[in-house]
């Protein structure tokens, strides 16, 4: 072996290793970037996440806020409804009384003989519950029915 083809040898594997050294370097170049941007992308997911943690507490402060104020009015709302029912039923017993006035009996005293009212075939006798029943009906309507017992 020449001499010439010894150098040409050497210049060929020198060109090699050249080669490689410059497919490594930009191998390793392309890794730098890859590794950069996905630095970049971290510190992003990272940011939105914080963002995100933020936006959640914010919303779970409202959430209770909300929840509280709508118990708060439901209880109103359960105690405007208890007071309308009350005042209704109050408002019905006042009516009953003021038509059947029970003041105005003989104060509980019994008589000492009993005798049974007439009864006539003609008209049946109403009971309690339907002069109830009239009573109510004749205050809800002003008074203008009046049932006769």
């Amino acid at each position: 072996m020449t001499m010439a083809q010894s150098s040409r040898g050497r210049t060929g594997h020198l060109d090699h290793l050249e080669t490689e050294v410059s497919e490594v370097t930009s191998l390793l170049k392309d890794n730098v970037e890859k590794v950069l941007e996905r630095g970049e992308r971290i510190d992003s997911l990272q940011s939105r996440s914080e963002d995100l943690e933020c936006s959640s507490s914010h919303f779970k402060r409202s959430a209770v806020k909300i929840r509280k104020n709508m118990c708060w009015k439901n209880c109103k709302m359960s105690c405007i409804l208890g007071v309308v029912i009350f005042l209704i039923i109050a408002v019905i017993v006042i009516i009953v009384l003021v038509e059947t006035k029970p003041w105005e009996s003989s104060g509980g005293e019994h008589p000492k003989t009993t005798t049974a009212p007439p009864h006539s075939t003609t008209t049946p006798r109403a009971s309690t519950g339907t002069t109830i029943h009239n009573i109510i009906t004749s205050a809800l309507t002003g008074g203008s029915t009046r049932s006769v017992i």
